[in-house]
């Protein structure tokens, strides 16, 4: 399998069909449904690629970023 993808988006059917664009592009997923699940995921399979929804209830996708790059 490819690089990883982590992607991160609180709106389930976006989050799907972006997880199964990147797979059928020939790259391994990992998908999360929040800005804190994100980060914990981020810091424990290191994703080679962050995709990230900018507004997002409990933690927005620029504080997402930032925590990661400080992981």
């Amino acid at each position: 399998m490819g690089s990883k993808v982590l992607i991160i988006d609180d709106d389930a059917a976006l989050l799907r069909l972006m997880s199964m664009a990147f797979t059928a592009a020939g790259y391994q997923t990992l998908a999360a449904d929040n800005g804190r699940a994100g980060i914990r995921m981020a810091g424990t399979h290191k994703p080679d690629l962050v995709v990230t929804d900018i507004v997002m209830p409990d933690i927005e996708g620029i504080g997402c970023i930032r925590a990661i790059k400080q992981g």
